[in-house]
């Protein structure tokens, strides 16, 4: 009980610190006015827990769990509510849209994809510390998945913001966001508890499409504007 406790204010704390962080990305780049932003944290927060919820429940083969948000059962009400999620979901689901929030904001995909990418990466990295005291995302013969996988992606988001402050190029940025975050997952992947094999190779399909995304985003700089 203490540990479903701790791993929900985990999950809180870590969604209100990358909103914070997207703030004040918005205001390094003077992306979006804050009224806008605004429209647009919510539409990416209802957005990322629809899509990872989704694909949880269907990459997991669980999808006929959604009759129990309408059980007359509370718990399972709770559990459904509180539990199973993707972040792959999530990421699935912003990358979807933002091409659709380029054109309500009149905004470039690229800016977009820099205000919320590099976020995500940190994001990720806090949520796994929650993952961790639950003990969810279990490894192969007790690999610390969740530890290592937190550690990973919170010395990227620093190094995201070094190169925030070197001022390089956005393309740059979103690039090494995309790649070393799917190189990390693929790589922990690997050393992940999974119930199929074709979950896992969901996983590392994806990965790979983040890799090379990542690799390639300067040559597709122009269809980012």
């Amino acid at each position: 009980m203490i540990n479903s406790i701790i791993y929900l204010v985990v999950i809180l704390t870590g969604f209100i610190l990358t909103c914070i962080s997207i703030i004040l990305f918005n205001k390094k780049f003077n992306i979006m006015p804050f009224e806008h932003l605004i429209y647009s944290l919510i539409l990416f927060l209802l957005n990322f827990f629809i899509f990872s919820k989704l694909i949880y429940l269907i990459v997991d083969y669980k999808i006929l769990n959604i009759y129990n948000l309408f059980s007359d059962n509370i718990i399972l009400k709770l559990n459904f509510l509180f539990s199973g999620y993707s972040f792959i979901g999530g990421i699935i689901g912003t990358i979807i849209l933002i091409p659709f929030m380029a054109k309500i904001f009149r905004i470039s995909k690229k800016n977009l994809l820099l205000l919320y990418i590099p976020n995500l990466v940190g994001l990720y990295g806090i949520l796994k510390i929650g993952c961790f005291v639950k003990g969810c995302c279990a490894g192969i013969n007790n690999f610390p998945c969740a530890l290592i996988e937190s550690f990973l992606n919170v010395l990227l988001y620093i190094y995201i913001l070094k190169l925030i402050k070197k001022n390089r190029a956005k393309e740059e940025i979103i690039g090494k966001s995309l790649m070393f975050f799917g190189l990390n997952r693929l790589i922990i992947s690997l050393f992940r508890q999974y119930i199929s094999i074709y979950t896992l190779i969901f996983v590392e399909i994806f990965c790979l499409y983040l890799i090379l995304l990542g690799l390639n985003i300067g040559k597709i700089k122009r269809h980012l504007n």
